[in-house]
């Protein structure tokens, strides 16, 4: 009966901490000197994944308004196109190879193709 209560008690807990607003962290796995440091092919596909996951963040709540516009403008470019547009962002901020590569993906297309469509961050926008 003891063990019971425990278990209960240890559950009602863990359920009042989820009705608290979660937090949402910037994780990533690769730094922008990793990308920097990759072959061509592997850049491609690494912002393709990295798009891919923008263009349907709609999927897990993102703001869909915001993911047409993405959308729409990226319908005209190919993945070498965007590839090459962050290569150059990433190799012209050295001072940024420390950080997240998706954070100068965002910034490079941000800044050229798309400006402002990605920042802040589509996924967790209300």
């Amino acid at each position: 009966m003891k063990v019971l209560v425990m278990v209960l008690s240890f559950a009602s807990v863990g359920l009042a901490q989820s009705d608290r607003a979660p937090k949402h962290y910037s994780v990533s796995f690769v730094s922008a000197e990793a990308y920097k440091n990759m072959p061509r092919a592997s850049k491609e596909m690494y912002v393709a994944g990295y798009l891919d996951g923008h263009l349907n963040a709609d999927l897990f709540g993102g703001n869909a308004k915001r993911i047409q516009v993405l959308r729409d403008c990226l319908a005209s470019k190919t993945i070498n196109q965007i590839t090459a547009i962050v290569d150059k962002y990433v190799e012209s901020h050295p001072e940024a190879w420390d950080r997240p590569a998706t954070d100068q993906a965002s910034e490079a297309l941000s800044r050229t193709v798309c400006p402002g469509v990605l920042s802040p961050p589509l996924v967790f926008e209300p």
